[in-house]
């Protein structure tokens, strides 16, 4: 472990402490270091973060003797973390992370803002009785996190936002993700493939744009005129954004040959959306759905295991946990891995020209 790690560490030890593992005393240091192979600096420093927040009493720490563990504040709750989306739907993965923040001592309180754009500035005592704030599902804002930091309340995003760089984000590896999908489609002949990423964060849709082009140009593949009308309004409902996509490639009529749509809920509207816009019969659809049973489909949809929100949601709970205990520590922006035993059984092109296209051919969408 080394000494950047010293955050997860005084995480890992405070735990200890509240769970009574550790009843009196921390063990002493050069323990310390031999059971998490951890630097001296870094138990020293995460013994530190525990003095700081006055779990252990001070004076008396050598490498040879432990610190003193405060009783009367490990008898104190620990605190309550908001749980903030912008829907009333029960995510599994949600109740497992306030399952998890309930094991670990916690209170949760779930927060729900369903308006488009929601809530601006909140009244001050509504986010100061938290302890700690986790945005899940596209619910953090510029405002909000600017607020917040105001406040001094630890929180962490359960997305990326672009626009606000300054603050603790989780993020799936959407990059690797896609690369792998259209090295998939390039085998299989495809060449006009489109991202419909209708996300409701500040600025979520040029960010992941031009992630998807730069990956586009990497694999020598057409690269999609960027339309302004393709830009999703924040005002509009995913379903909403996604019938406008469709509305304006029939207009055009240039469906592409793969349309990759990254947005969930959206499952039951394809058909629909199909069938009213004359989408092709054999136009190829990819979406992050995880299911048991085969999707039947006429239009041929297709599943991309998305990964488990599961480990997005706890990504983002540790980060939470270590800005709680060190406030002063750099910001982490982490990208987690979709499940990595994805395989897609896309269907050849049959239309598409064997000999490919370039990568500076554009297609008018």
């Amino acid at each position: 472990m080394s000494a950047a790690r010293y955050t997860e560490l005084g995480v890992l030890l405070e735990d200890r402490i509240y769970f009574r593992e550790y009843s009196d005393k921390l063990p002493a240091q050069r323990d310390l270091q031999k059971e998490f192979s951890a630097a001296p600096a870094t138990v020293s420093r995460a013994i530190q973060l525990l003095e700081r927040g006055k779990l252990l009493l001070p004076g008396g720490a050598t490498p040879r003797c432990g610190m003193r563990i405060n009783k009367y504040v490990r008898s104190r709750k620990r605190g309550v973390i908001a749980l903030v989306t912008r829907t009333t739907s029960l995510l599994p993965a949600m109740d497992w992370l306030e399952n998890r923040c309930r094991k670990d001592g916690f209170e949760v309180e779930r927060v729900v803002f369903d308006a488009p754009l929601h809530f601006g500035h909140p009244e001050p005592r509504f986010f100061k009785r938290f302890t700690g704030v986790i945005f899940l599902l596209s619910s953090i804002t510029v405002e909000l996190a600017l607020y917040l930091k105001e406040l001094k309340i630890p929180f962490v995003a359960a997305n990326y936002l672009p626009m606000m760089l300054q603050m603790d984000m989780v993020e799936w590896d959407h990059e690797a993700c896609w690369e792998k999908i259209i090295i998939e489609l390039k085998k299989k002949n495809y060449r006009k493939v489109e991202l419909t990423f209708p996300g409701l964060i500040e600025n979520y849709f040029s960010f992941q744009t031009k992630l998807y082009l730069k990956i586009l140009r990497r694999n020598n593949m057409s690269i999609p005129s960027m339309d302004k009308q393709l830009v999703p309004d924040r005002n509009l409902s995913n379903s909403q954004n996604l019938q406008q996509i469709f509305k304006y490639f029939s207009k055009k009529n240039n469906f592409p040959e793969a349309l990759m749509i990254w947005n969930g809920g959206v499952l039951d509207l394809l058909e629909e959306l199909c069938d009213k816009y004359h989408a092709p019969e054999d136009m190829l659809m990819i979406i992050p759905v995880e299911s048991i049973e085969p999707i039947d489909s006429k239009r041929r949809i297709f599943q991309v295991k998305s990964g488990d929100y599961q480990r997005l949601f706890l990504a983002a709970y540790r980060n939470l946990r270590q800005r709680m205990l060190a406030p002063d520590m750099a910001y982490k922006h982490e990208f987690v891995p979709y499940a990595q035993d994805v395989e897609y059984d896309f269907p050849y092109n049959k239309n598409s020209n064997k000999t490919g296209a370039s990568g500076k051919e554009k297609y008018g969408f």
